[in-house]
């Protein structure tokens, strides 16, 4: 059985009960993870690449990694990282422009 529990901080739940015997609690969604380059995820502290010079298909696949890692980051307790929305909007704008000039 694994100690790993969801809340809001580790004092959140040992505040609430006034026990200090209870295990180590942390956030498992939010859990650092190490990542493949294979991963479908771009993960906040993860490096964005310089979206000028992407060639439109590695664009549209950074776009749908940061879309899926804020739909990964709303089942967490904070909700989405800003940096994933900025992210995402900097993407969408990326997208939209490459459209309108090539389109």
């Amino acid at each position: 059985m694994s100690d790993d529990v969801i809340a809001a901080s580790p004092d959140a739940l040992g505040a609430a009960s006034g026990s200090a015997d209870l295990p180590v609690v942390r956030d498992i969604f939010s859990a650092s993870r190490p990542r493949s380059a294979g991963s479908t995820f771009l993960a906040p502290l993860d490096v964005l690449p310089e979206l000028g010079t992407l060639p439109l298909r590695d664009l549209q696949v950074l776009h749908s990694r940061v879309a899926r890692q804020r739909e990964r980051e709303y089942m967490t307790l904070d909700g989405p990282h800003p940096v994933t929305l900025d992210r995402l909007d900097e993407l969408t704008r990326a997208l939209d422009a490459r459209e309108q000039r090539e389109g």
